[in-house]
């Protein structure tokens, strides 16, 4: 009788263990549910259901497991939330995850959706990257992988580009709130064009770049690898501390931390743009430092495209020194370029001292100089544009003081 008791409290423990998971790892016999967690071997990332902010949807997804606040970066549902607390995630009988809402499995709300072989199956890996991988168990490949898809962060070791052999994109796009994990209106993504280098956008419109590749590491924590060849063109960080023996291992997560704040130096940049953009709104002026002499030097190209080849389109007025015209840059930026006439005997050398003299005379009423070209013959000096009478003011009546000979 003790025997028979014995068995039946270890078949209820087994069976408790194969549908109640801590592990890293998902069977074809286990399901995560509310309370359930797949934890990394490291114990650096967690799998799991989850509230943001103040809402009461649910969401699957993979956070810092050991970081005391929070910190998401991976959401599978995003734009398709739980109400209530039924939903759970298994492997099905084709071998894909399937995210299903309720318990009688006839709300699907997210799937792997890949093509496995037949007689097949699949097991479910976290992996210490935050990387959440399908492998088959047959050829040991891995089918599918959460860093394919990203959210609103990027990890090391994630590609961020384009795949076109796959036919994948891989970029960021931000939350629509705290309280909200859905599809945002921001996205960071790669520009193939040219030098590849990464675009802010707001919906379709670019609004900032980040410098063309390659980047060099201001921090030595990380290793950055550029690819660009007919089937890839991609950006990786990964952190070199991470196959080496114990000692090396120490501290790693903090590490990995690290690298994941230096792969996103460029983020922060961008945010404070955006703030800067709002606080102008609001009649809220940042100062220009009185005594820059830096100033860009933009090519012909760039003013030609701006501009329009200088269409009279875009022409803003016209005086003894030659004509200003309205441009946009790829950036997004508004600029004013005033163009001086070929009629003026400047050599290079004094134009360029020109523009010194004009940058050390910013201050904050003046409409702040951004760069010159210098190009084939052409001397033209780039502001910023300002849709306002100091605007005209300066450009006419300085300029002509100033530039003349």
């Amino acid at each position: 009788m003790e025997a028979e008791k014995l068995f039946l409290l270890f078949s209820l423990l087994m069976l408790h263990f194969s549908s109640c998971t801590s592990l890293d790892s998902l069977k074809t016999n286990q399901t995560i549910k509310e309370g359930d967690l797949l934890i990394s071997k490291g114990d650096i990332f967690a799998l799991g259901f989850f509230s943001p902010g103040s809402s009461t949807n649910r969401y699957l997804g993979i956070w810092y497991h050991k970081i005391p606040e929070q910190t998401v970066v991976w959401v599978a549902n995003r734009n398709d939330p739980i109400i209530g607390s039924s939903g759970f995630l298994f492997i099905n009988q084709y071998g894909n995850l399937v995210l299903y809402g309720n318990d009688d499995q006839k709300l699907l709300v997210w799937s792997t959706n890949v093509s496995v072989e037949e007689n097949d199956t699949c097991e479910a890996q976290l992996l210490d990257s935050g990387n959440l991988i399908l492998v088959s168990k047959r050829s040991r490949k891995t089918v599918w992988q959460s860093f394919d898809y990203p959210t609103n962060t990027g990890l090391p070791g994630m590609k961020l580009g384009l795949d076109r052999k796959l036919g994948t994109d891989r970029f960021l796009t931000s939350w629509r709130s705290a309280d909200d994990p859905g599809i945002g209106d921001f996205s960071i993504r790669i520009n193939p064009n040219g030098s590849p280098q990464f675009f802010l956008y707001n919906g379709t419109k670019p609004i900032t770049r980040a410098p063309p590749w390659p980047w060099s590491s201001q921090t030595g924590i990380f290793k950055t690898v550029f690819v660009n060849d007919p089937d890839e063109i991609y950006c990786e960080s990964t952190v070199p501390e991470l196959a080496g023996n114990k000692r090396k291992l120490i501290g790693s997560r903090e590490k990995t931390m690290l690298a994941i704040l230096a792969l996103l130096l460029f983020l922060i940049s961008l945010s404070s743009y955006l703030r800067l953009k709002k606080r102008a709104k609001k009649g809220t002026e940042p100062q220009v430092n009185s005594n820059s002499t830096e100033s860009e030097c933009f090519k012909l190209s760039t003013i030609m495209a701006a501009t329009n080849n200088f269409s009279p389109a875009n022409e803003l007025g016209q005086g003894g020194f030659g004509s200003v015209y309205k441009g946009l840059l790829a950036n997004g930026q508004e600029v004013a370029v005033k163009r001086l006439s070929r009629s003026s005997r400047q050599g290079t050398e004094e134009f360029k001292n020109e523009v010194i003299v004009i940058a050390k005379l910013q201050h904050r009423n003046l409409v702040k100089l951004l760069g010159y070209c210098n190009e084939d013959g052409e001397q033209m000096l780039i502001y910023e544009y300002l849709p306002n009478k100091s605007l005209d003011s300066f450009l006419f009546h300085e300029s002509r003081r100033l530039l003349l000979d």
